[in-house]
C-alpha cells in the first residue's frame, strides 16, 4: 500500500501518498473518511495475494470484522468477513498456507484457545484450530524463525519470561516447539519483529534451509536501550529511548 491510513480520536482516517524523500501528502483525490470510533485497526496484510497491503478493522461494540482491499490509498473493495465473540482477539497476521494469502491467528482470552482464519480476500477459506495455551503465554510476534519459507509463531510466559517459538506448517498445524530463551527479564519487552539483516536474500543451505529470517526488537524499559536479537549477529541499536516512543 503506498499511501497511509490513520485513525484519530475523531475517527477520521486520512488516506494519502507517502513517497520517497518527499512529506507526506494527503493529495486532493483521497478525501479523509469519517469512520465510526468504535472501530479500531487490527493490522495489516495482503489478503487477496496482489502484493498491496490492506487493512483489518473490527468494531469495538458488534465486533464485526471487516477488511478492506486496497490499491495504493484507495480502497478497492470491502466486505464484512464475520462477527466473533469478544473474548476473541486479533493476535497477529501472517501467512500459513501456500495461497500467499495473509491470515488471521485469533485466541480466546478465557480459553486460551488459539484459531487461524485462513483467508481468501474478504471471505474466510477456512480455519484452523491449534491448541489452547495458558492465558500466561501472549503472542509476542509472527515470523519465519527456522527458515523454511513458514511463518512462526512466537510465544513468551509473562510469568517466567521464557520464549517459546511454535514452528508451523504449510496448512496452519504446529509442526513443532522449542525454546528460543528462558527467563527474560521483565523489563525487557518485544517492540517488534523483522528480517533486520536481509537474510531472506541468502541461500539455502546444505539442509534445506536458509536460517531464521525473523530477528527479535527489543526495549529495556529501565534504561530505554534497544537491542536487536538476530542469527546475522546481535548488537545495541540505539541507547536511552523513551518505552512511550513504541507504546503511544
Amino acid at each position: 500500500m503506498n499511501g497511509t491510513s490513520i485513525t484519530n480520536k475523531q475517527g477520521v482516517v486520512p488516506v494519502g501518498t507517502l513517497t520517497a524523500g518527499r512529506a507526506y501528502s494527503p493529495g486532493t483525490r483521497n478525501a479523509p473518511m469519517v469512520i465510526d470510533i468504535n472501530w479500531h485497526i487490527q493490522g495489516l496484510g495482503d489478503f487477496n495475494g496482489d502484493g498491496m497491503a490492506d487493512i483489518l478493522w473490527r468494531d469495538g461494540q458488534t465486533w464485526d470484522t471487516v477488511v478492506w482491499l486496497m490499491d495504493g490509498p484507495q480502497v478497492s473493495q470491502y466486505g464484512s468477513v464475520a462477527s466473533v465473540d469478544s473474548n476473541w482477539q486479533v493476535q497477529g497476521i501472517g501467512t500459513f498456507n501456500q495461497n500467499g494469502n495473509s491470515d488471521i491467528i485469533w485466541r480466546n482470552v478465557e480459553s486460551g484457545d488459539v484459531a487461524i482464519w485462513q483467508m481468501n480476500g474478504t471471505s474466510i477459506a477456512g480455519v484452523k484450530h491449534t491448541a489452547a495455551v495458558g492465558t500466561k503465554w501472549q503472542v509476542r510476534g509472527i515470523g519465519d524463525v527456522n527458515g523454511d519459507g513458514q511463518n512462526d509463531i512466537i510465544w513468551q510466559d509473562e510469568n517466567s519470561g521464557d520464549i517459546y517459538t511454535w514452528n508451523m506448517g504449510s496448512n496452519g498445524e504446529v509442526l513443532s516447539g522449542s525454546y528460543m530463551a528462558r527467563a527474560v527479564p521483565n523489563n525487557w519487552k518485544v517492540i517488534g519483529i523483522g528480517d533486520f539483516y536481509g537474510k531472506g536474500g541468502k541461500s539455502v543451505t546444505k539442509d534445506g534451509y536458509a536460517g531464521s529470517q525473523t530477528d527479535i526488537l527489543w526495549q529495556d524499559t529501565s534504561t530505554g536501550d534497544v537491542y536487536i536479537w538476530g542469527t546475522g549477529g546481535n548488537g545495541v541499536v540505539a541507547s536511552n529511548i523513551p518505552y512511550g516512543w513504541f507504546n503511544e
